[in-house]
């Protein structure tokens, strides 16, 4: 049997997205605090890659800091339901089954920690030729198919 001997770094990062625009659904939604207390709504992706493997990413939105709440702010765009945030009153469950677009990026990892993929941002409805409504998967599954 033959094969090229690689570093553990090289086969974690062989085993991330690359960077780039992707599809996404949110499969999973929290509501709980951050490791300081803080408010915080915990997103976890379905993204599939060009060969139509599952990969999984987690987003982490802490309010309280203006970081957090552009991320909360570009989501709820990329998803359709800025009707919801403009109304003060986002869940964290709004977002359970949403579609839309994010740029994906890596992140090496540390000592303890492999390198994964991470969200780096959130490809707003508007820059999309999609209509602004809230884009859910239940909503797709009628869609007509073109063949």
């Amino acid at each position: 049997m033959k094969y090229t001997p690689k570093t553990r770094d090289q086969l974690e990062k062989e085993s991330l997205l690359p960077e780039g625009i992707y599809d996404f659904e949110i499969i999973e939604t929290s509501d709980r605090p951050s490791k300081a207390g803080n408010e915080m709504i915990m997103l976890k992706f379905c993204v599939f890659d060009e060969t139509g493997r599952q990969h999984y990413i987690f987003d982490y939105m802490v309010f309280g800091n203006n970081f957090g709440e552009r991320k909360l702010f570009h989501a709820a765009d990329a998803c359709g339901i800025m009707d919801i945030y403009d109304s003060g009153a986002l869940k964290d469950s709004d977002f359970m089954g949403c579609t839309g677009k994010m740029l994906v990026k890596q992140q090496d990892g540390t000592g303890e920690f492999p390198a994964k993929n991470i969200v780096g941002d959130y490809v707003p409805q508007s820059a999309t030729d999609k209509p602004t409504t809230p884009r859910k998967t239940k909503d797709m599954i009628n869609d007509d198919i073109p063949f």
